[in-house]
């Protein structure tokens, strides 16, 4: 697995095999992970822009030194 030490592998894996063998026990979707099954609704940066974000060089200011 790509540049990833083998103890944090090893780690990894013996995770997943526990988390598996308890949804085997218990009942799948027993464990899942944090963020599993939650709806995000938030939304990015880009869509909070105006409607005119686009260059409309009408539109820019100017700007004049002296």
């Amino acid at each position: 697995m790509g540049g990833k030490n083998p103890d944090d592998q090893q780690r990894d894996e013996t995770l997943m095999a526990t988390v598996d063998q308890i949804n085997r026990s218990f009942g799948k979707g027993t464990m899942t992970f944090g963020s599993q099954g939650i709806e995000q609704k938030w939304r990015g940066a880009s869509e909070h822009c105006s409607p005119n974000y686009t260059l409309h060089f009408a539109e820019l200011p100017v700007v004049k030194a002296k």
